[in-house]
């Protein structure tokens, strides 16, 4: 979910419109959806920068967050949300010359928004908190802004944010291994976690830094991904013994910095992670952290695009069709990576009812799909977007 090309979801509107097929297709399974901002995609936000992350809230509104820590609110239809911020939107609160990077998202139940990334060239850890207008939230850290450090290391991986239901918030980075940090509603160090409000622990052998991801599951157990591995903690941070071999679970693609970019649990508790190693790969674990031999090829599922494939982004449909974004380049074809999205049945197998039998491929743009969303009313949609410069949102007939 790191920031990368607004190119990435314009240019699926291209492979979705020659993929499906005339007349009774004009709604199938990955055609762009032209009730959505009047042909499909919204694009050229006001005041919005390039790409970071996207949300899709209880009511159906759309949550877009800027790679400068600015937040957009769009109606289910597309058209900016005026009951936000200024005119739909809230600009990030860092000096510009903060070398600034958002990358994750996260919203509370009482509408709360907060924007998580790194400052001043990756040496520290940076969040922003909204209330569910837009404002700044000054109940967190008394400006609604917060710094924060890493861990052992000098330079922060792109961190990922979870929001409890009792509005704690996690925070997980991989820095040659987990850092995992929970802070109170205020933006305070929760002190019952783990050591002084921090989880550290060194990890396997891949990557001083890695992308993480972290889900919360049904109990209160935190999931944490990063660096190849899954962690379980329980709610006040210690490994869970049952989980994996002593609460980590390692993945076995996973070789590069790029995994797990996702993570997912379903709803028979069951733990997804998307990932990349050239090909784009799924792998399922039980809720007990072992791979699921029922999915895939013993637990994994591997796709080839053009070559050289990233994911950057996960969703998870009702009857439990998983979605997956990212990008994929090959030298001698492109030139340079294009968006992408592949759909996969419950059983690790690609839908082939989906778009051009299971996958969008644009040649002809370039850059990178973000992030992944999914509306169920006034019709199934699964919305993607992305962005360089100006961030642009996509949607697609889910069914």
């Amino acid at each position: 979910m790191s920031t990368r090309l607004r190119a990435a979801v314009i240019g699926l509107v291209a492979l979705a419109t020659v993929s499906a097929m005339a007349g009774s297709a004009a709604a199938a399974p990955g055609r762009l959806d032209p009730t959505f901002a009047g042909d499909g995609i919204r694009d050229a936000i006001p005041r919005f920068g390039s790409g970071a992350d996207l949300v899709v809230l209880p009511d159906n509104r759309i949550l877009l967050a800027d790679s400068r820590f600015g937040v957009a609110r769009l109606l289910v239809n597309g058209r900016s949300d005026g009951t936000f911020g200024t005119g739909g939107v809230t600009k990030g609160p860092f000096p510009h010359d903060d070398s600034q990077r958002a990358t994750d998202m996260a919203t509370g139940g009482d509408g709360r928004v907060l924007v998580i990334g790194t400052l001043q060239h990756e040496a520290l850890l940076g969040a922003a908190a909204y209330r569910a207008n837009g404002r700044r939230d000054t109940s967190f850290s008394g400006d609604g802004i917060l710094r924060l450090t890493c861990g052992p290391r000098p330079f922060c991986g792109p961190p990922a944010v979870a929001i409890q239901p009792d509005d704690r918030i996690v925070i997980v980075t991989w820095e040659g291994g987990f850092v995992i940090q929970r802070l109170l509603p205020n933006g305070s160090p929760d002190t019952t976690f783990a050591h002084n409000g921090v989880f550290n622990m060194r990890v396997g052998v891949c990557c001083p830094t890695s992308t993480a991801a972290v889900a919360l599951e049904h109990d209160g157990d935190i999931l944490a991904a990063g660096g190849g591995q899954l962690a379980e903690l329980t709610p006040a941070g210690r490994l869970v013994p049952g989980f994996g071999d002593h609460g980590i679970a390692h993945l076995p693609s996973a070789t590069n910095p790029l995994a797990p970019a996702a993570i997912a649990i379903d709803g028979s508790g069951r733990i997804l992670a998307d990932g990349s190693d050239d090909d784009w790969f799924v792998e399922r674990f039980s809720p007990t952290g072992h791979l699921d031999g029922s999915f895939g090829t013993n637990g994994v599922r591997r796709v080839s695009l053009l070559g050289q494939d990233i994911t950057t982004d996960m969703a998870l449909q009702d009857g439990g069709r998983i979605v997956v974004v990212g990008g994929t380049y090959n030298q001698t074809e492109s030139g340079d990576f294009r968006p992408a999205m592949l759909r996969l049945l419950p059983d690790g197998a690609i839908d082939r009812s989906f778009a051009n039998a299971g996958k969008l491929i644009v040649r002809n743009l370039h850059g990178f799909a973000e992030g992944v969303g999914l509306q169920d009313s006034p019709r199934a949609r699964i919305l993607v977007a992305g962005g360089e410069g100006a961030f642009a949102v996509a949607a697609y007939h889910a069914s």
